[in-house]
């Protein structure tokens, strides 16, 4: 893409109705003529702008080269110049064209540039654009988690810093909490900001006989429910959120206003769509009915679901069911072992990564029996 600017010598148009025939007329003209002016004017160009045509030049001025050499040429005279420097070479080009005394038309903007400083068509643009007030990153991260907490706080979230650099809205239960974390990021150079959410559940051990300790990593292996909002349309059958996502690009936000739609939108659309998912992880054992509701419409399981957190879940739930469940996971193990071993190329870390899980589950539902007695 590049910006064209027309210019020629003779004739000198009096009044704008006059521009667009007389274009015809010379670009109609397929004769080549010498001029000084022409001359003067596009060398002056090229000694303040080249370009080296048998160098990789990547940062060029020029769309299309011209020789500086005097030489015969077309009476219009077509400049194609990069967009990247538009605002530094047009300037310069049009009080050349001043000095040397040809006229310049700039289409995109419906100007005409006389070689008598003044011009036909639309006013030129002011030389110098006012610079734009600095875009402040940190105060429009705050001013959009402000707009968030107020729709969360009523809902019993707290914003809480976990570690130095992570801090989320989190809701706490009896058997575990939820997460909230807004993923923002901000072009300041553009002032635009772009927001997508990750939404987590944390729970607790269903019983501390199985040799989990309450609260920790291994308890619930830190997250049972956590996807990006892109990532959780794909297991829900909601329309809004799916029209969420199509639209997301256009929640470019640029204002305060803009980040105030932003924000009751997308909270809105998360209160009532999300969050109710997010409900079957309370506890160990809502999660539990969650999985085997899951089980019954023979789902899959999410993949960001820990397989020991699922059967501690399960074992929470409807102990009764438990030896069920870990032939079916013990099964579906065996089923990836088998297929890894059956590929070409072989997949050997594959294969030991199913064994390792299947020895996992294995060593899981031995010691949770031995609780039972």
């Amino acid at each position: 893409m590049s910006y064209i600017l027309v210019a020629w010598e003779q004739p000198i148009p009096r009044a704008m109705e006059e521009v667009a025939p007389l274009l015809r007329t010379l670009r109609d003209d397929k004769t080549m003529v010498s001029s000084t002016r022409a001359d003067t004017f596009m060398a002056r160009l090229w000694e303040k702008y080249p370009r080296d045509l048998d160098g990789e030049d990547k940062d060029y001025v020029w769309d299309d080269s011209f020789p500086f050499a005097p030489q015969p040429r077309p009476r219009l005279i077509y400049l194609s110049i990069s967009f990247s420097h538009i605002d530094e070479v047009m300037p310069f080009a049009l009080k050349i064209a001043r000095e040397t005394g040809l006229v310049v038309y700039d289409s995109e903007a419906g100007t005409v540039f006389l070689p008598t400083d003044s011009f036909l068509g639309n006013p030129p643009l002011p030389p110098e654009q006012p610079t734009p007030k600095a875009f402040d990153v940190k105060a429009t991260e705050q001013e959009l988690l402000d707009l968030m907490a107020s729709v969360f706080a009523p809902l019993g979230f707290e914003w809480v810093k976990i570690q130095k650099w992570d801090s989320r809205f989190v809701r706490k239960h009896a058997g575990g909490w939820q997460s909230i974390t807004p993923k923002i990021n901000v072009e300041p150079d553009l002032g635009l900001v772009d927001v997508d959410y990750l939404l987590a559940a944390y729970l607790d051990a269903a019983d501390p006989l199985m040799g989990f300790e309450t609260g920790t990593t291994q308890a619930a292996d830190a997250f049972v429910a956590s996807t990006f909002l892109s990532g959780f349309v794909d297991k829900t059958n909601s329309d809004r959120l799916k029209d969420f996502e199509r639209t997301r690009s256009h929640w470019v936000l640029r204002s305060t206003q803009e980040l105030a739609r932003f924000a009751n939108v997308s909270c809105d659309m998360i209160v009532k769509d999300l969050l109710p998912r997010l409900d079957n992880y309370r506890s160990m054992a809502d999660y539990g009915h969650h999985v085997l509701d899951r089980i019954a419409r023979n789902e899959p399981p999410l993949l960001s679901e820990p397989t020991i957190v699922r059967l501690a879940a399960v074992a929470a739930a409807a102990p009764d069911r438990f030896d069920e469940i870990v032939h079916r996971e013990l099964s579906a193990c065996d089923a990836r072992i088998a297929e890894a071993q059956a590929m070409s190329p072989p997949r050997p870390r594959q294969v030991s990564a199913e064994q390792a899980l299947r020895a996992r589950i294995e060593t899981f539902a031995s010691k949770f029996r031995a609780t039972r007695g």
